[in-house]
């Protein structure tokens, strides 16, 4: 980790030599790529490896000489990407990529040079701040994540690709794929019928008074009333933020805070704790935890201090990737809040908060937690409200397109984008009446959390209709959130 901290605090000061670095490292990698093609070809024709895909069995895994690999484990079913049998400890893919070195070839051998030339180095990184929002890319590939049956046993999209749920599903299926909305207080199904969301946010009102049984056999009610299998979510941080645990009925106590988790059992404790989160929402039906918060504070007098590790970024990284790794196993998905890093900023729930800290810093210390927990398997990342002038002086990070390339382009973000609730004060003064739901798509965010969300939903499909925002550019964020769901074993 040290190492990796060393690699991102290194800045090249000079623009023109950051650009002649990120190209040079781009032409570098795609000559060891051919290098490695033109050797491997006499060995495919030998008498060694005699079938062009040739199976090379390691305990819990299979590996291919096609490069994909397969994984075999026990409630794994998804692919993944080639990757070492066995990674060293510590050293995780995003961070790689940040690294000056040379970076390391996960590319398929049948994909094309632009995958190569786009992998993400530090020079990309380190520079001050990307003039377009990047291409993202059209086949992310999923973190592998125990399957579940889908909850939804008479969908109509089960036996299908996800290329094929997409060509069959409604515009107005397909724009309902695009929102996570606050679950209403009533008539929950005839919502769902009527919108098609991805999933909805479960709210403490949503779990108070209620047994374990209530809970889980009115979330049964609403996957049966989606034809996709939905993502049912919920903010279980513990601490000041618990939906779930507030109920005597579902938990004796209310989660502890991380923070405090940590202080009384160390990373012990953390892992101990996230495994019983997860084995509480995943009993109940709910598959996605609006967890961890990733944002870096050691100052109880900021905002966001209570609700984060109270560690440094190194400090705050490592536990992160516990977490993510642990939800992970048990099957809950986690989204990493709340990019590009909280700080010491105001409550946005209130307010716009202005970040006025330099781009250096978080390079250096806030986006390693993300980092962390992207290469530990999150599925999503949760952009913050907050105007962070040194990435964008004049959209909230939200709506920031720059914001977005960033973690796409020099984080190399591949799953799926969402905002924070769109119904914060922090975006209705900031946008002054105009639909923040269309702003929030076209800035690059796939999933759209709010609770306004007949008003927005009604915008966006008017936005694709009246072509402002195309069918291609909502397509992408529908197939990565498909993908999510494929992983997750909402679709098998």
């Amino acid at each position: 980790m040290e190492e990796r901290i060393r690699n991102l605090n290194h800045q090249y000061p000079v623009k023109e030599l950051i650009i002649v670095l990120k190209h040079a490292l781009k032409l570098t990698a795609l000559l060891l790529f051919i290098i490695f093609i033109l050797f491997m070809l006499p060995a495919c024709g030998s008498g060694e490896m005699q079938n062009s895909a040739h199976t090379f069995n390691t305990p819990g895994l299979e590996f291919s000489s096609s490069v994909y690999v397969s994984a075999s484990v026990p409630g794994f079913s998804a692919s993944a990407t080639p990757a070492p049998a066995t990674p060293s400890a510590g050293v995780t893919t995003a961070q790689a990529q940040l690294s000056p070195s040379l970076p390391s070839l996960t590319t398929s051998v049948s994909e094309t040079s632009p995958y190569l030339t786009a992998l993400p180095t530090q020079s990309s990184v380190a520079a001050t701040r990307p003039t377009s929002t990047p291409a993202p890319s059209s086949t992310p590939t999923p973190t592998l994540i125990p399957s579940r049956p889908a909850a939804s046993a008479d969908s109509t999209y089960a036996p299908l690709s996800i290329s094929q749920i997409i060509s069959q599903m409604t515009l107005e299926e397909k724009v309902g794929q695009l929102f996570m909305p606050r679950c209403p207080a009533k008539n929950v199904s005839s919502y769902i019928k009527k919108y098609h969301p991805a999933g909805l946010v479960l709210y403490a009102r949503d779990f108070d008074g209620k047994s374990a049984e209530q809970v889980r056999a009115e979330l049964a009610s609403y996957q049966l009333a989606s034809q996709i299998p939905m993502l049912l979510s919920t903010d279980e941080e513990g601490g000041t933020v618990v939906r779930v645990s507030k109920n005597p009925q579902l938990r004796a106590q209310p989660f502890d805070s991380p923070q405090e988790v940590y202080k009384s059992g160390g990373m012990s404790g953390i892992i101990a704790d996230t495994r019983e989160k997860s084995r509480l929402l995943i009993s109940l039906g709910i598959n996605v935890n609006l967890a961890p918060v990733c944002d870096v504070s050691t100052n109880p007098d900021d905002y966001i201090y209570k609700r984060s590790m109270g560690l440094d970024a190194e400090g705050t990284a490592l536990c992160i990737e516990q977490i993510v790794t642990t939800m992970k196993k048990e099957g809950v998905s986690s989204v990493l809040k709340h990019f590009p890093g909280y700080g010491g900023n105001v409550d946005t729930h209130t307010g716009i908060a202005v970040d006025d800290r330099p781009y250096s810093q978080f390079v250096r210390e806030d986006f390693l937690p993300f980092i962390s927990g992207m290469d530990a398997g999150a599925q999503g990342v949760l952009i913050a409200h907050n105007i962070v002038k040194c990435m964008d002086e004049d959209a909230p990070a939200s709506l920031s397109a720059n914001v977005h390339a960033i973690l796409r382009e020099d984080l190399g973000f591949t799953g799926v984008i969402m905002t924070d609730d769109l119904s914060m004060d922090a975006i209705s003064l900031y946008t002054g009446g105009q639909s923040p739901a269309v702003a929030a798509v076209l800035a690059g965010n796939d999933l759209l959390l709010t609770s306004d969300w007949e008003e927005h939903y009604t915008d966006v499909l008017d936005a694709v209709r009246e072509k402002v925002i195309s069918v291609s550019r909502l397509e992408e964020s529908v197939e990565r959130i498909l993908l999510w769901k494929e992983a997750q074993g909402l679709l098998s």
